[in-house]
């Protein structure tokens, strides 16, 4: 189904996220002035034009400056590789070449730099298919970057090629939840571009009304506006879609309390419990079960 396949970039989103941080060594490029790898002015540029990311960065500096932080090997193969990209006189030869370099920098950990040369790959074959992908990595890559600039950078772009796919086929409501998501996260303290994830997720509901990761966001925005009547009727349909959608039975179990639904929202936390198989998580559910109890 569909949803499983939006759910299946939430998951490598979270596990990108994991694999990042707890496995290696690896430093996050960084545009600040105070970072070696930072664009210094020359490197920072803004786009006129109302469509076009309005932030770009140099990547060819910045992946200079990164490379250094790289092994020996790592880095003899990036340079081979560029080197093969100059030089490439087809674009069939530029598409493969970005390919490869694509996935050398998102083996080293940077999905900061990979995600730019997929999206270099979609502009070189301009298809539903590669931009999908290009505003896929770019939005994992938004959602972990610990630089405003680099993730203000990866955001646009994600919001743009997520666009470009929309263009190709607005009825694929996967690039349209997707794209929705990124106002949301991008954009949590902007009203008018909530709004617009809002609309977009309620258009994707209007075609499939039972759409997990739709409803699921749409449930969080519920409880965020304190509409928690309308939070229960998105999380029960999440459960209902998905039995074994843990965090969706504990904000459904949050909802049910903030209307007095106790009982309901007890059942929500047991359900949830059982699909946390931690100890910890389950000491804490059980003294949250007995505060509501008391209460």
């Amino acid at each position: 189904m569909l949803y499983k396949k939006q759910l299946s970039l939430i998951a490598f989103c979270i596990l990108a996220s994991f694999l990042l941080y707890f496995f290696g060594v690896r430093i996050a490029p960084k545009t600040d002035a105070k970072n070696d790898d930072a664009p210094n002015a020359k490197m920072m540029e803004t786009k006129q034009g109302e469509n076009a990311p309005a932030t770009t960065i140099n990547f060819e500096q910045l992946t200079t400056n990164l490379k250094n932080k790289l092994s020996a090997d790592t880095k003899d193969s990036l340079q081979v590789l560029e080197k093969k990209l100059a030089a490439a006189t087809t674009e069939s030869q530029r598409v493969d070449i970005l390919e490869k370099l694509a996935q050398k920098w998102e083996a080293a950990r940077y999905v900061e730099v990979s995600s730019y040369y997929y999206k270099q790959v979609a502009e070189a074959d301009s298809s539903s298919k590669n931009w999908e992908t290009a505003a896929n990595k770019m939005g994992m890559a938004f959602r972990i970057a610990d630089d405003s600039t680099m993730r203000v950078f990866l955001l646009e772009n994600a919001i743009s090629a997520y666009q470009t796919a929309l263009a190709f086929d607005t009825s694929n409501m996967e690039v349209k939840t997707n794209l929705a998501a990124c106002y949301l996260e991008g954009y949590p303290n902007e009203p008018s571009q909530i709004m617009q994830g809002v609309f977009m997720l309620r258009d994707v509901t209007a075609v499939d009304s039972i759409n997990v990761p739709a409803n699921f966001m749409l449930g969080r925005m519920a409880i965020v506006s304190g509409q928690f009547d309308k939070a229960i009727q998105r999380f029960e349909r999440v459960v209902r879609q998905e039995p074994t959608n843990a965090e969706a039975y504990y904000l459904l179990a949050d909802s049910y309390l903030a209307v007095g639904q106790k009982e309901k929202a007890i059942e929500a936390l047991k359900n949830c419990k059982k699909l946390i198989k931690n100890p910890t998580f389950a000491t804490e559910i059980d003294k949250y079960i007995n505060k509501i109890i008391k209460s």
